[in-house]
């Protein structure tokens, strides 16, 4: 038995069950801890700064390791140069090469920086572009003039010349270090092809192979398993989702004010479709198109609206006579009572709701003056196995209709188009409106209202006290009414009540 509060079944969410991913994320620049640098490590450095900032972390890394400074950042060096004659010949360079060895501990790097600074002394503090004829010069220089005069040098006085330590594939004694990286997951090949120039020197400098091989070769990179979680399934609709607010309507029938009846009735409809809001406004704009009436409305309650008026009713009496209690007088009855405003009437929707999908045959049924749970026994028992329903009550002086989303032991909770309704006949806190500062008794109620809806006073402190106001077009969702307050607001001077058929 559906008690008034509110049920949702949760629904996990599946994961996929394959392995994690591989490729790092790097979010920050971090030297790595002992000065062991990874080629994850560079290629994170390489997306996040660039070629050029890569190279240098590159050699700062390389130079940690053997606890000594970081060099400069190849063709981006600034060293001036040693006062001197400039060498013409590259046996000249290669012995100043030779000289500078000698002179104290220096990479292989730092001596192309000086050379090149050397044959241009008035370019000191230039960064060199990538790519452009500067860093292809510094290249040179390094591959045909530094490389060449270390081959052929004396031990220095200060030791070895320091060089750039090879990748841990090549340490071991491994065949193959791109290949090596690349079965480890690592992005290095892909990254030197695509950004070219100087970081090819400086990826395969860091391997501790030669330029060509970065270049030349031809490998597969390992596919990279994600793990990517399943699409969470849509919630289940229950009824009552499918809340609407009256009061943005622009029907050509009725103001928004006076719109609750059609509106109420639109949301029930829905429900009964399931949530399936397309189906229904689909089938509406048929409908009206079959009675030659107006589909440019963009409201679902709209469109309800135009078809509700342009039904020939004296037909539908006679198609469907066990949608009306008395079909032979209906028409004239509903004509005069509502002045030509058939979207007011029950039965009337009754029949329209004849006229979807999910509904057919005579599964309506329409209770009068039931204000007790006793009397809304039948309606309690037909919510309960599925059915939909609205009903009338006095919240104001003319009378307001209102979408019933569930009635049980406790009360009723209810879908009310229009507002929350607290006391007496008008409303204080309506739909699109900012709600006043309430008195300790209105606030009682509204704390009552909002036991089958636990966003209510949340949104009511926000809006009370001026904050952010995004929800406040539904202060009217899943309002719950005790039977006092049924008998108080004479929930029930008739209900309505459809059936799946």
């Amino acid at each position: 038995m559906v008690t008034g509060t509110r049920r949702r079944q949760i629904h996990p969410t599946a994961r996929a069950s394959i392995a994690p991913p591989r490729r790092p994320e790097v979010e920050t620049i971090r030297m790595p801890e002992g000065g062991v640098l990874r080629p994850a490590d560079a290629i994170g450095w390489q997306r996040l700064a660039g070629n050029r900032a890569t190279e240098q972390l590159i050699r700062q890394a390389a130079g940690d390791r053997t606890k000594r400074a970081a060099p400069p950042a190849g063709p981006t060096a600034q060293r001036a140069p040693v006062p001197g004659t400039i060498a013409t010949t590259a046996t000249d360079e290669q012995d100043l090469v030779r000289q500078w060895h000698a002179e104290g501990r220096a990479t292989e790097n730092q001596l192309t920086d000086r050379l090149y600074f050397h044959r241009h002394p008035g370019a000191e503090g230039t960064r060199l572009t990538p790519g452009s004829p500067a860093a292809t010069e510094w290249l040179d220089v390094r591959q045909t003039v530094v490389r060449p005069a270390l081959t052929s040098a004396p031990a220095s006085p200060a030791g070895p010349t320091p060089t750039e330590p090879p990748h841990p594939a090549a340490e071991a004694g491994a065949g193959d270090p791109i290949q090596t990286a690349l079965d480890a997951g690592e992005d290095l090949f892909e990254l030197a092809h695509q950004v070219g120039g100087s970081m090819i020197d400086a990826v395969a400098d860091f391997l501790g192979v030669g330029p060509e091989t970065v270049q030349n070769a031809d490998r597969q990179q390992p596919e990279v398993v994600v793990d990517v979680p399943a699409e969470a399934p849509a919630p289940a609709h229950e009824r009552g989702d499918a809340f609407k607010n009256q009061r943005d309507n622009n029907s050509a029938h009725v103001e928004a004010g006076v719109s609750c009846s059609p509106t109420s009735f639109t949301m029930a409809l829905i429900d009964l479709h399931g949530g399936n809001e397309e189906s229904v406004r689909a089938r509406a704009v048929e409908l009206i198109k079959e009675r030659g009436g107006n589909t440019k409305y963009t409201q679902t309650e709209e469109l309800i609206i135009e078809l509700l008026q342009v039904v020939d009713w004296k037909k539908a009496t006679a198609e469907r006579p066990a949608y009306f209690w008395e079909p032979a007088g209906w028409a004239a009855w509903a004509q005069k009572t509502y002045g030509g405003s058939y979207y007011k009437d029950p039965n009337a929707q009754q029949y329209v709701a004849s006229l979807f999908p999910m509904t057919g045959g005579s599964a309506a049924e329409t209770y009068a003056g039931c204000y007790t749970r006793e009397q809304w026994e039948p309606v309690v028992k037909a919510l309960a196995a599925g059915a939909v329903a609205t009903a009338q009550g006095g919240f104001t002086s003319s009378g307001h209709v209102v979408d019933i989303v569930d009635a049980g032991d406790a009360g009723v909770t209810i879908n009310d188009p229009y507002g929350l309704w607290l006391k007496g006949t008008s409303y204080r806190i309506m739909n699109g409106e900012k709600a006043p500062v309430l008195g300790a008794g209105d606030r009682a109620t509204l704390e009552r209202r909002a036991t089958t809806n636990p966003e209510l006073l949340p949104m009511y402190e926000r809006s009370s006290a001026g904050q952010a106001t995004e929800g406040i077009d539904a202060w009217g969702r899943r309002n719950f009414y005790s039977w006092d307050d049924v008998q108080t607001v004479k929930l029930g001077k008739w209900i309505s009540v459809l059936r799946a058929g």
